[in-house]
C-alpha cells in the first residue's frame, strides 16, 4: 500500500528529485519488512539485507523511468534528465563500493543500440586514481543470459561489460586489478546500470517523438512540398538507427511513373530514377499497398529482378549498394488510394531492421501523405480562388464596358486581352466580323457558321490541318434557341478553363449587346413602318412631299418597292432574327444608301430610290440573287414581289400595291423566288376575282368533258394540249401520240359538247381563259373552297 500511495502522489507531476525522495521513503519503509523477510527466508542466498534493499531500490527506479509516462510523473528529460540519471547511478555505485570497504576508481562507458563504439559516461573516484580514459574493448555482440555481464582483465585494471536488450551495453573499467566480483555483486551492478539503459530507451523514444512532432510542425508551417518531403525522409533515416539511405517517390499520373522527390545518402542520379507501377521493390509496394522488409540479399535480388536497365544504371550510379544488409519499403496512401512509396536501406550500420522500424516508417509515410494531400488541397483551393477572382474580374470588366455603352468592339478587344489568344466575334444578324486585330481575315463564311450551329448550341472545336495547324474554339451566342453570333478563339494549345469561362461570360455580355441592338433596330423598323404606311395611305401631295423629304426622297427619283415574305413562325424571336439577317444581307448586296428598308412581322419592305429607270433591271437582278442565296444558305422559303418603277413620291403607293399583288400571286401558288408585277400579264385580271365565280366558270366549261364517254376519249386533256400548243394540230397529235385524224374527231366532239367553235374568236378566247385558269388557279381555288 505504501508503494502504491507513493506512486499515486507522483501524478501531481513533481520534480524528479522530489519523486525520487518519495521512492526512497517508500523503500525505507520496506527496509524493516525486508529484514523480517530475510529472517524467515534464509535460503535466498543473499548475504545482507542492505543488498536486498539496493536491488529493490534500483528495480523500482528502473521501472519508474521506463513507465514514467504511464505513472504520470513529470520527470525532467533531455540533457537535464540524462545528467540526473548519471549522477544517481554514480552515487549509488560509490555507496556500493564504500560498503565493500574498497576504494575503487575508474570510468563508466556505454554503447547504445546499433552503435559500434563505446561512449564515455562518467568518472568514479579521484581523478588521480581513476587513470586515463581508455575505451573498452569489444566483446561478443549477442546478449548474454547467464550471467548478463562479462569480466575481463586488462592492462589498466578490470573491465566489466554488462549486456542489455536491443544490443545496449554498459562498461565499468576499474583500476583495481585484483577485483573479485561475487555473483550477487554482479547482479546488483547489472541492475544498477539498467538505469542507463532505460534512460537511453527514454531518450530514443523522445527523439522519435520529437522528430514526429517536428515533421507535423513542418507540415503546418511550410508550403514547399519538396522541402517537406526531404525533411520527412531525413527524420525517418535519423530515427531508425539501422537506416543509412532512403528514397521517397511519388506517383505522377501524367507520366504513369513513380518519380523520386527526396533522397538521403545518394547523389543526384537517383532523381532520374523513374519506375513503372509494379517495377522493382518500390513499384511493387505502390502497386499492392503492402509494406515489405528484407533481411537477405537473395530476397532483395529477387524483388529487384524486373527493374529496367536504365533505372538500374541510375540507381547503381547514385550509391554503392554492394553492402546492403536490409530494406524496408512502405506505401504512401491517402485513404485507400496509393500515391507513392518510401524505401530505406541498411548498408553499413550495425544491428537489424525490425518490425518496429516498419511501424515508425509508416508514421513518416503518413506525414508524407498529409503533405501531398495538403498540397493538393491547397493547390485546388488556390486554383479555385484564382479562378473565382479572375472570373469576377472578367465579369466586372465586361459588365462595365456594357454599362458604359462602349460597344461590341471594345468588349471583344477586352476579351482578347483577357484570354491572351486572337479572338474574332461574328455578328450573325448583321453578317459582320469584329476583331482586335483589324487585319485578321474571316476564318469561315457566314453560311458555314450557319450550318455549324443549325442544330447545336454548345461550343465546338474546329481543327484545320495544313502547314500551320490550328484549333478554333467556337462559342455560340444563343438567346432562347436563336443563334445570334459566335466567338472564335484561335488556339495553338488547349484553352484553359479560365479561358472557357471568359468566353462564356463574354458571350453572355455580347448576347445582351445584340439583344439591345436588336431591340433598338426593332424600334427603328416600327417607326419606319409607320412612316411608310402614312406615306402610302395619304392622299395629300403636300404631306407626302414633306414626309418624303424628311427621309431624303427627291421628286426626280424613280421609286420601286420590293416586298419579301418569310415563312410564318410561332417563335417570334426566331422570326425577328431571320428578318434582321435578311435585311443585313440585302444591304450588303445592294451596296447603296438610297433605300428605305424595314421589317414588320414576317414581311420585309424595301423602297429603292433610283436616279433612272435603267437602274431598275440591275437592282432587280441583285434582289433575285439575294432571294436565291437565302434559299440556298438558310434552307428557308423566301419569295418577293416587285412593283413597277415610277417617278416621284406619289409613285410609291402604286408600286407598293403592285408588289403586294405580285407577292400574293407567288404565295398562292406556293412558289419561291421573285416576280415583277409586269410579268403577271393577264393574271392581273384574276387576282381579286371571287373564287366562286371562277369555280362556276370552270365547271361550266369542263363538266361536259368529264362524262364517262368523254373520259374514255380523253377529251379534257386533248383540249388543254391543243390550247397549250397555240392550236397546232400537228404538235398536239405528236404530244398525245395519236393520229391527226383522231385529233380532228376529238376536237369536233369537244365543239359539240361545249357548244363552241374553234372558228369564232370569242369562243376561242373563252376556251383559252378557261384553260389558263384551269392550269394556274385551280389548286388555289380548291383550297379556298
Amino acid at each position: 500500500m505504501g508503494i502504491m500511495a507513493t506512486l499515486m502522489t507522483m501524478r501531481s507531476r513533481l520534480p524528479i528529485s522530489q519523486a525520487t525522495k518519495s521512492i526512497d521513503r517508500t523503500i525505507n519503509f520496506w527496509r524493516s519488512s525486508a529484514v523480517r523477510v530475510m529472517r524467515s527466508l534464509p535460503l535466498l542466498g543473499i548475504q545482507s539485507v542492505p543488498r536486498i534493499i539496493r536491488i529493490m531500490k534500483i528495480a523500482f527506479q528502473c521501472r519508474f523511468l521506463y513507465n514514467y509516462q504511464t505513472i504520470g510523473v513529470g520527470i525532467s528529460t533531455g540533457a537535464e534528465g540524462e545528467e540526473h540519471v548519471r549522477t544517481g547511478v554514480i552515487k549509488q555505485l560509490q555507496s556500493f563500493l564504500r560498503e565493500k570497504d574498497h576504494v575503487w576508481s575508474g570510468h563508466i562507458w556505454q554503447c547504445k543500440p546499433y552503435h559500434q563504439e563505446f561512449h564515455y559516461v562518467a568518472r568514479i573516484g579521484p581523478a588521480k586514481q581513476a587513470g586515463k580514459k581508455q575505451a573498452p574493448s569489444l566483446v561478443t555482440k549477442r546478449q548474454r543470459k547467464s550471467p548478463p555481464y562479462e569480466v575481463t582483465s586488462i592492462e589498466s585494471g578490470t573491465q566489466i561489460v554488462f549486456s542489455y536488450p536491443l544490443g545496449y551495453r554498459a562498461a565499468l573499467i576499474l583500476t583495481n586489478s585484483d577485483l573479485t566480483l561475487e555473483k550477487a555483486d554482479g547482479s546488483y551492478l547489472h541492475q544498477l546500470f539498467y538505469q542507463l539503459y532505460w534512460e537511453g530507451i527514454v531518450q530514443e523514444r523522445e527523439n522519435e517523438l520529437a522528430k514526429m512532432i517536428g515533421g507535423i510542425r513542418a507540415i503546418t508551417s511550410s508550403l514547399d512540398i519538396d522541402q517537406l518531403l526531404q525533411e520527412i525522409l531525413d527524420n525517418a533515416i535519423e530515427v531508425i538507427p539501422a537506416a543509412d539511405t532512403g528514397i521517397l517517390a511519388m506517383y505522377d499520373p501524367e507520366a504513369d511513373r513513380l518519380v523520386n522527390r527526396a533522397a538521403v545518402g545518394m547523389n543526384d542520379n537517383v532523381l532520374r530514377y523513374r519506375l513503372k507501377v509494379g517495377e522493382a521493390i518500390v513499384g511493387k509496394t505502390f502497386a499492392d499497398g503492402q509494406p515489405r522488409i528484407f533481411f537477405t540479399r537473395e530476397e532483395m535480388t529477387q524483388a529487384m529482378s524486373n527493374i529496367d536497365k536504365e533505372n538500374l544504371h541510375y540507381l547503381l550510379s547514385s550509391y554503392d549498394f554492394s553492402h546492403v544488409k536490409g530494406i524496408i519499403s512502405i506505401p504512401i496512401s491517402v485513404g485507400e488510394k496509393p500515391i507513392g512509396a518510401m524505401i530505406i536501406h541498411q548498408n553499413h550500420t550495425e544491428g537489424t531492421l525490425t518490425e518496429r522500424d516498419v511501424h515508425l516508417l509508416k508514421g513518416f509515410a503518413g506525414q508524407a501523405a498529409v503533405v501531398i494531400e495538403n498540397a493538393r488541397l491547397f493547390a485546388q483551393l488556390k486554383g479555385q480562388n484564382q479562378y473565382l477572382s479572375k472570373r469576377n474580374e472578367v465579369h466586372e470588366t465586361l459588365t462595365r464596358l456594357s454599362l458604359e455603352n462602349k460597344g461590341m468592339e471594345a468588349i471583344v478587344a477586352a476579351l482578347d486581352k483577357i484570354i491572351g489568344v486572337p479572338l474574332l466575334f461574328v455578328d450573325f444578324l448583321e453578317g459582320n466580323w469584329h476583331s482586335r486585330q483589324h487585319t485578321m481575315l474571316p476564318l469561315f463564311t457566314m453560311d458555314e457558321i450557319a450550318r455549324l450551329f443549325s442544330h447545336r448550341e454548345a461550343p465546338v472545336i474546329v481543327r484545320v490541318s495544313g502547314q500551320d495547324p490550328y484549333e478554333y474554339h467556337v462559342t455560340p451566342i444563343v438567346v432562347g434557341h436563336v443563334f445570334l453570333g459566335c466567338l472564335i478563339a484561335i488556339l495553338d494549345k488547349p484553352l484553359e478553363e479560365l479561358g472557357r469561362i471568359a468566353l462564356e461570360q463574354g458571350g453572355a455580355v455580347l448576347a445582351l449587346e445584340l439583344v439591345k441592338k436588336q431591340s433598338l433596330t426593332d424600334v427603328y423598323y416600327k417607326k419606319t413602318h409607320e412612316f411608310f404606311r402614312e406615306l402610302v395611305e395619304s392622299n395629300d401631295p403636300d404631306l407626302m412631299q414633306m414626309g418624303g423629304e424628311e427621309w431624303g426622297m427627291r421628286l426626280a427619283d424613280f421609286m420601286t418597292v420590293f416586298v419579301f415574305s418569310l415563312r410564318h413562325s410561332h417563335d417570334l424571336r426566331q422570326l425577328e432574327a431571320e428578318v434582321h439577317r435578311l435585311i443585313a444581307r440585302i444591304k450588303r448586296k445592294l451596296e447603296t444608301n438610297r433605300l428605305l428598308i424595314f421589317g414588320y412581322h414576317n414581311k420585309v419592305t424595301l423602297l429603292a430610290m433610283l436616279s433612272s429607270k435603267e437602274e431598275v433591271d440591275k437592282l432587280c437582278q441583285k434582289v433575285a440573287d439575294v432571294v436565291g442565296e437565302w434559299a440556298e444558305s438558310e434552307g428557308l422559303p423566301l419569295c418577293a414581289g416587285v412593283g413597277t418603277a415610277g417617278q416621284g413620291i406619289g409613285a410609291i403607293k402604286k408600286s407598293h400595291d403592285e408588289a403586294q399583288k405580285a407577292l400574293q400571286y407567288i404565295a398562292e401558288r406556293q412558289h419561291r423566288g421573285m416576280l415583277r408585277y409586269e410579268e403577271l400579264g393577264i393574271n392581273r385580271l384574276f387576282l381579286h376575282q371571287p373564287a366562286e365565280e371562277m369555280i362556276s366558270f370552270l365547271e361550266e366549261m369542263f363538266t361536259p368533258l368529264r362524262t364517262e364517254k368523254a373520259r374514255q376519249n380523253d377529251l379534257e386533256q386533248t383540249l388543254l394540249k391543243f390550247m397549250a400548243t397555240n392550236s397546232s394540230a400537228v404538235r398536239t397529235a405528236e404530244q398525245l401520240h395519236i393520229h391527226i385524224n383522231t385529233l380532228y374527231k376529238r376536237l369536233k366532239k369537244i365543239e359539240q359538247l361545249l357548244g363552241l367553235s374553234f372558228e369564232k374568236p370569242e369562243d376561242v378566247l373563252k376556251i383559252q381563259m378557261a384553260c389558263h385558269l384551269r392550269e394556274t388557279f385551280v389548286n388555289q381555288i380548291k383550297e379556298e373552297v
